[in-house]
């Protein structure tokens, strides 16, 4: 493959000084395979092009958008008339918000079942397309922000917050309706329903069914969009939600792990251990004491 030599990784701190957010509106030539230490989501607003990663290549043209993930290695070539919208991002911008924009299935579409990195070839099926007037839509998003971000008006980070967040859900809910390809959006469907649900007993039953496949069919489709099975990463999803809940109240260790859909604690305890390489009650004990130094420090340099 052409220009298969990594440029350099760039960094969101390189890019924004302040806010982990930057917007650029580009008439993109051909640039090397690279990565970044951030999320981009991409919008190709006129023109086409080859966007390739380190195993695949595929036209993209007016309409297209990419989500690239941090750390993938991904450039263009042969471009004609080719003019993107970066927007460039952080994903924990989006942790104070309520977790329910995860609910859709078109924001697991665009954001964790990424077709650059799935084991099988993937075609002009798996980008979601807009239409003339959704490309407008986002354009305004996008404009908004990228007013906010230069004026840097009080509370601009949470308007810029919140926009994203609008921008995010808007393109989500057109993903849930696309058909992005064969199986996408049925593992989207079940891991919708892992987000709804993580804090019940999820059988393999109600996951294939969520995902109207066979259980045989949906455990190996699952594995090959995320290289993981079901029930890993539903512990994946507890172990996030367990880790907030250490952090931002009191409940005891055995309350977490049941709210966290784990039931048992000492079952907890080993997969939080196996996983962060402590305990809950060591992970909380080093965050307090993070915070309360960061405290100190704050209150003595006023």
């Amino acid at each position: 493959m052409k220009n298969a030599v990594t440029k350099r990784k760039y960094q969101l701190k390189d890019l924004t000084e302040d806010f982990p957010l930057f917007i650029q509106n580009t008439s993109t030539r051909d640039h090397v395979l690279h990565s970044h230490d951030f999320t981009e989501l991409v919008i190709v607003e006129y023109g086409k092009g080859i966007h390739f990663t380190s195993n695949y290549r595929h036209m993209v043209a007016t309409g297209d958008v990419l989500v690239i993930p941090k750390g993938m290695k991904h450039g263009y070539e042969d471009s004609e008339k080719f003019r993107i919208t970066n927007v460039i991002f952080d994903l924990s911008l989006l942790d104070s918000l309520p977790e329910t924009f995860k609910y859709i299935p078109g924001f697991q579409s665009l954001f964790l079942l990424n077709p650059f990195q799935r084991k099988k070839a993937v075609n002009r099926k798996c980008f979601l397309t807009l239409e003339p007037e959704q490309i407008d839509h986002v354009k305004q998003l996008t404009g908004r922000m990228t007013h906010e971000l230069r004026e840097k008006r009080i509370g601009y980070q949470a308007v810029c917050t919140l926009t994203l967040a609008d921008l995010i859900i808007f393109l989500s809910r057109l993903a849930s309706k696309h058909n992005l390809s064969m199986h996408t959006n049925k593992v989207a469907e079940a891991l919708s329903y892992m987000e709804k649900n993580y804090a019940n007993h999820i059988s393999l039953g109600q996951l294939s069914r969520a995902a109207k496949l066979s259980p045989r069919n949906f455990q190996q489709i699952f594995k090959d969009y995320l290289g993981i099975s079901p029930f890993r990463h539903l512990i994946k999803i507890r172990l996030q939600n367990a880790r907030k809940l250490l952090l931002e109240t009191d409940l005891s260790i055995g309350e977490i792990a049941y709210a966290a859909g784990f039931g048992d604690s000492a079952y907890f305890a080993r997969q939080f251990k196996k996983v962060l390489r402590t305990s809950p009650s060591d992970y909380r004990k080093e965050a307090l004491s993070i915070d309360q130094h960061e405290r100190t420090y704050t209150k003595t340099s006023q």
